[in-house]
């Protein structure tokens, strides 16, 4: 579906990630996932998003983001406007 999005839900162990892997690759997808750092934050957070939609309409994306890629709590205002909006408001 164009401009479409996904969440995935389940336990730990249950082959989420791989399951996002697969996907992409069998769609022709690049994956993009959050490297962290120790001093990662939300300028961190935004400025990973600058490089992802920066050529995404040459190769689209999947944005793989997992329960341990948030260090702050405004990281999920982020990406409820991502999964909402499919875009970030400001940068």
């Amino acid at each position: 579906m164009p401009r479409g999005n996904s969440l995935m839900i389940g336990v730990g162990g249950s082959g989420k990630t791989s399951t996002c892997k697969l996907a992409a690759f069998s769609s022709g997808m690049k994956l993009f996932t959050l490297t962290l750092a120790r001093n990662y934050n939300l300028e961190s957070l935004l400025e990973n998003f600058r490089e992802m939609y920066e050529n995404v309409v040459t190769r689209p994306k999947v944005f793989l983001f997992n329960d341990s890629h948030i260090i702050q709590e405004n990281f999920l205002e982020v990406i409820n406007t991502v999964i909402t909006n499919g875009m970030v408001y400001g940068i």
